[in-house]
């Protein structure tokens, strides 16, 4: 430009706080003077603000000669405001002033020593400038729970004192405090302006905000305060942390109980009342007082509980909770369910398992398991007696015994009438009916009327004429009565005897066998023997005629298991002959053809032992089959001998 030319100059200053508060608006202002002599054309102002500044929306005010606006500036990248003013005044003359104000906001991530720097384009230049650098004061929260730990046990109460301190350059904005209880505790109460969060729109520098807060301690653990406070502004600035601690006292329970009646009398048709008292004379509270109880046979219920609850899914008498030194009293009714008296049993023991937790829920030592017998009473009964003789030859005759006895237990019934009936076997034939009505093979003594523990006695006599080589039973029963509770009672016996053939055989004489035991009366694990005495009046041919022993009741040669063993055959007591016998097979006794005829008036002793497994009374049986010489007393035409053995442990 030629010397002396004229020209436009803009003189720009901006003017900043020297200190600003983060978080808080500060205002500035920008001044642009034309000083130069031609007026200034297309005025546009930039302003670069320091990292983490922000401009406050509408907080722009621009005076011009002729006015003002309250245009916002563009903003790019976030911390660069353009105006344009060229819209608004154009041009600046000589000697006129431009004033824009404006505010912005300091972030937490602010930072001191920091300068607004201002560009002002007009024409074709510009004009650079800065303002002075400021201070950035932020806040700083001192959060503090107090005390920090104490000592409390559940079901006390317990104070914490939260402060919140600003010990910042800054005053603190926006501050949220949000104090937690955990779960072992339970608020009581607060001076907190709402609860568990707070709020403070401000806090000054050495400012202290302060809340009480009261919680009671209801578990063992999770037994500690939290509190977190923040503040800040479009963000967190700070968050700072503080707890405080319980110590758990320890309060130890100590339960006891006892129960009565012991042992328990059960009424037959009703139900026995169980007293229990419980008592916690321990420091602490007990939970969950229960008892498992076990040993209720099916068909008994425990009812009409009174201080507890009895759950019968788990069989659980479930009294709660139980302060220190207190007692309880629980009472039940244990017995037969209704309409189940007929088939409960009559005895048994209840196992009572008691369990019980602490103020912390762990399980803590319970007193023993307790053990409480119960006897319910008996009902009433018929004893049945059946006796006799136990071998009976075919021909002959037999007298049998019964007796009925009524004992009332414990119903009220002083005496019963029922219907008596004894079943005899096929073939035998009354001799004596004693009174009875005989019908087929029974007989029977109707309305028979007994007396609570007076024995009702009958014999009756009968002649044996059914087969022989078998055993035979003679029952005695009464019909059914109904008793106190509605249940079915009766009686029963019965009688097992050996119906024998006759040891001389007759009609006509053909065959005398009398079979013998030594000894007749043993203990297991010994062995018997065994003597068939056999004598035949007839000629005949050995191979005609066939042994078996039956071996009854598991008897077998030694050693055990042998069912193949040896026998001695003894003809006319002098002719000894060893042969092999299989146990419950027939065998043919032709082999002795090899030592002596057959003829009128032969004997044969047939002799062997066997091994003694198991106890029990039984008839041994030995039977023979004697081709063109039926027995003529015998279901099957053969001929059979038994005798009664016994064995004991």
């Amino acid at each position: 430009m030629a010397a002396g030319a004229q020209s436009p100059h803009l003189a720009v200053t901006i003017i900043s706080p020297d200190e600003v508060n983060v978080c808080e608006q500060a205002n500035y202002t920008i001044y642009i003077n034309n000083t130069g002599t031609e007026p200034a054309h297309n005025i546009t102002v930039d302003v670069s603000m320091p990292a983490d500044f922000h401009y406050l929306n509408g907080s722009t005010t621009i005076t011009f000669p002729n006015g003002t606006s309250n245009i916002d500036p563009a903003i790019r990248s976030g911390q660069n405001l353009t105006w344009n003013l060229t819209p608004l005044f154009n041009p600046l003359n000589t000697n006129e002033s431009i004033i824009i104000n404006f505010s912005a906001v300091p972030y937490c991530n602010a930072t001191s020593g920091v300068s607004m720097e201002t560009t002002v384009y007009y024409g074709n230049t510009s004009t650079h400038t800065a303002s002075s650098s400021m201070l950035v004061n932020r806040g700083l929260i001192l959060l503090e729970k107090l005390p920090q730990e104490q000592e409390a046990g559940v079901g006390d109460l317990v104070n914490w004192t939260v402060k919140v301190t600003n010990i910042g350059t800054g005053p603190l904005f926006n501050v949220t405090v949000v104090d937690t209880l955990q779960s072992g505790l339970v608020l009581n109460s607060t001076t907190a302006p709402s609860w568990p969060v707070w709020h403070y729109d401000r806090i000054d520098v050495g400012e202290t905000k302060i809340v009480y807060v009261v919680a009671e301690v209801v578990k063992c653990e999770d037994i500690f305060n939290t509190v977190n406070a923040s503040w800040g502004c479009h963000g967190v600035c700070q968050k700072t942390f503080a707890q405080g601690s319980v110590v758990l006292l320890a309060r130890p329970p100590e339960v006891s109980y006892t129960v009565e009646p012991s042992p328990l009398q059960i009424p037959y048709c009703d139900k026995a009342k169980v007293w229990m008292n419980i008592t916690n004379s321990g420091e602490g509270m007990a939970k969950n007082v229960r008892f498992i109880i076990g040993g209720i046979p099916t068909g008994y219920e425990i009812a009409n509980v009174t201080n507890a609850t009895f759950y019968e899914s788990n069989s659980t008498l479930y009294v709660g909770y139980m302060d220190k030194n207190s007692s309880k009293n629980v009472s039940f009714q244990f017995g037969p369910e209704n309409g189940l008296e007929c088939s409960a049993p009559y005895s048994g023991t209840l196992v009572i398992d008691p369990k019980y937790e602490d103020q912390c829920d762990s399980p803590w030592a319970a007193p023993p398991v307790g053990f409480i017998s119960f006897v319910r009473e008996g009902g009433p009964s018929i004893e049945v007696s059946k006796t006799g003789p136990d071998t009976i030859y075919v021909g002959d005759n037999a007298t049998f015994s019964i007796t009925v006895t009524y004992n009332r237990g414990g119903c009220s019934l002083e005496n019963i009438t029922t219907n008596i009936t004894d079943t005899f076997p096929q073939g035998f034939i009354v001799l004596d009916a004693n009174g009875s009505v005989v019908h087929g093979n029974n007989l029977t003594w109707y309305n028979a009327t007994l007396h609570d523990g007076i024995p009702w006695a009958k014999s009756v006599t009968f002649m044996n004429n059914a087969s022989c080589g078998m055993m035979l039973i003679n029952s005695v029963s009464t019909d059914a009565v109904l008793d106190c509770c509605g249940c079915v009672f009766s009686g029963g016996a019965s009688f097992s005897f050996a119906s024998v053939c006759p040891q001389n055989y007759t009609a006509p004489k053909e065959i005398a066998w009398n079979k013998t035991a030594s000894p007749p009366y043993t203990e297991n694990s010994h062995n018997i023997t065994y003597r068939n005495n056999i004598t035949f009046y007839f000629d005949a041919n050995w191979s005609d005629i066939w042994f078996r022993e039956r071996a009854d009741n598991g008897q077998t040669f030694w050693p055990q298991g042998t069912m193949t063993g040896n026998a001695t055959f003894i003809i006319n007591g002098s002719i000894a002959v060893f042969h092999n016998i299989t146990l419950g097979n027939w065998f043919n006794l032709g082999f002795l053809n090899n030592y002596s005829k057959l003829v009128n008036g032969t004997t044969l002793y047939i002799i062997y032992s066997m091994h003694q497994w198991n106890t029990g009374t039984f008839v041994d049986w030995a039977d023979l089959n004697v081709t063109g010489h039926p027995n003529p007393d015998s279901y099957d035409g053969m001929y059979h001998s038994g005798i009664w053995i016994t064995v004991d442990r």
